[in-house]
Formats: structure tokens, sequence, C-alpha cells
């Protein structure tokens, strides 16, 4: 075994037994809040005769109740959990903490396979197994749509530049993320912004080696399978008014302003939570933001336009930071 394949296996298995030590102390949590509709009190993924519904109705329809999300693929990983674990949660627990340690692993093989190094590919797929923020996702069993959506889509980012041979496999890839969850519609815009990093890692001074629209034309049948998607998610798929996941028409429904201002208190919090991520919980209210002046605002404005500003003057230098 030479060296370079000891240290490859060596980092997977150190991310592979820090997940294990952090999350198994979730193994004896119960149960509750939304797992209740989503699980216990959901019909459809007791029986698979309701297998076909997975496709038709919303995640929480075998419960009697209504939701803006599709995720027939979350289902269907509900539904085999059930017939093998029944409502014994540790199971649950298992799939859901395994599901987050293969991202760190696969995001660890992306990075590497990007930049060609492995200790920041590790560092960085550390920070993303590692981080206290990861266990509203990774501890609630509902919270799994988060991780099984992530899996495919950096499955499917590594597919497309680990076998370019093989174009089929991260659409697959990457139909498996829509169907785990929504957020999985951005996938073919990362893999564009990767492919740019990709070429820096690959090939030295190749920035302007590839035109924009080479880069595009592999995108297409990724471009084309998010326009059904929303189309699907705009008609037959609409369960309750998709494009606005706040019923009726209140301030920050109607007013753009003012969800970007609030965008911008949100992400002050968020930085808050990266750096001290302390008094942790799973839902938050933030008030809403009526004016430029308020100073988490301006806080947030001025930390997004520093992190727009640091990736522009990293892009030459710095790459991985730009990436980040």
């Amino acid at each position: 075994m030479t060296r370079m394949r000891f240290k490859f296996n060596y980092h997977i298995l150190l991310i592979v037994l820090l997940g294990l030590a952090l999350y198994g102390n979730t193994l004896p949590n119960e149960m509750f809040w939304d797992d209740e509709d989503t699980i216990l009190n959901n019909r459809f993924i007791k029986d698979w005769r309701y297998f076909p519904r997975y496709f038709e109705e919303n995640l929480i329809a075998g419960a009697g109740l209504v939701s803006n999300y599709w995720r027939p693929l979350l289902l269907t990983v509900f539904a085999a959990e059930w017939h093998i674990f029944g409502e014994w949660t540790p199971g649950y627990h298992i799939v859901n903490g395994s599901f987050h340690i293969a991202d760190a692993v696969l995001l660890f093989l992306l990075l590497r396979l990007i930049f060609r190094k492995h200790l920041p590919a590790f560092l960085a797929a550390l920070v993303f197994l590692a981080h206290p923020l990861q266990t509203e996702a990774v501890t609630m069993v509902t919270g799994l749509g988060d991780s099984l959506s992530v899996f495919f889509v950096l499955l499917g980012l590594y597919l497309y530049f680990r076998l370019p041979e093989r174009p089929g496999l991260p659409l697959y890839a990457y139909i498996l993320a829509l169907m785990s969850k929504e957020s999985a519609i951005v996938m073919p815009a990362l893999l564009f912004l990767t492919d740019l990093f990709y070429d820096f890692g690959n090939h030295k001074n190749s920035y302007d080696s590839r035109n924009h629209r080479s880069r595009i034309l592999p995108l297409l049948p990724f471009i084309v399978i998010a326009l059904v998607y929303i189309l699907l998610r705009a008609t037959i798929l609409n369960f309750s008014n998709s494009f606005n996941f706040y019923n009726g028409e209140g301030l920050f429904a109607s007013n753009v302003l003012i969800r970007l201002l609030t965008f911008f208190r949100v992400l002050a919090q968020y930085f808050s939570l990266l750096f001290l991520p302390l008094q942790l919980h799973m839902e938050r209210s933030v008030e809403m933001a009526l004016n430029f002046l308020s100073p988490s605002v301006i806080f947030g404005g001025l930390a997004f336009l520093s992190l727009v500003g640091l990736a522009v003057f990293s892009l030459r230098f710095l790459r991985w930071r730009t990436f980040g």
C-alpha cells in the first residue's frame, strides 16, 4: 500500500471514528415534534401499498395534514426504517448519524479531488462533521432530509468530476437529491462554480482555458431537470402555495425589501452562532427588519459585502478561500 493510499484511508477512518464518537450519544433520544406527524402518525410509511402516493402527495399527507414539502425519497427511507425498526428509535438515529458521516467523507473526497491537498480537505470535513450547529439536522429523526439531500448533492458533484465519461450518474444523483429536499435545486450552480476551481486545482494558470459556454453545455440536462421540477412544484405538486412558505399576505411575504433586510439580520445571527454556538435549539423567531439603520442589519450587510470582497480578492492567490 502506497503512502498516499494509507494517508487517504487514514483520513477517512478518522472522520468515521470522530462522527461515531460525536453522535453516539443520540441513540437514546426519543422522537418528538415533527417526528410525530412525519413518522409516528404517518400511515403512508407503515404500508408499502401507499408507496405510489409518496410521489403524488405531500410529506405528511399520511398523517392527514398538508405541507409545502414533496420528498418521496425521504418518505421511502422512513418507510424502510419503519419496517426494519418500528418504534425502536436508536435505529433511526443510527441512520441519521451514518448519513451525516457519509456527507463529511464525500466532502473530503470532493475537496481533495478539486485542490489535490489532503490536509485542507480533511480539516474542512472535520468542521462540517463536528460543528455544533449540525446537531439540529442530525439528532432529530425528521432532520434526515438535510443529510440525505446533501449526500446526493455531494455524490453528484464528486461523480461529475471523478467520472466525466459517465454523465448519467450525477444526473441520477441530482434527481434523488431533489426528491429528498427542495434546497437541492442549487446543484447545477454548484457544479458550475466547482468546475471553475477544479480547473484551478488541476491545470496551472488555466482559469481561461475553457470558456463559460463549454462549462454550461454539460449542465443543460441538470438545468432542464431543475426547470421541470419547478414546473411540477408550481402545478400538480403545489400542495400549499409552494413558492410562498408564509401562508397569507403579510408584510414579510409581500415586500421584497423587507425580506432582504431581514436576511441581513438573520445573517448576523448566523455569524454569532457559527463562532459562538450557544443556546442552540431547533427553531428561532426573528423580528422583521424595517429599515437600513438597524445595527443587526448593518452588521449583516457589512459581513455579506466583506465575504464577497474577500472571495474576489482571494481568487488568484488563495483559491480555497474563495471556494469556501
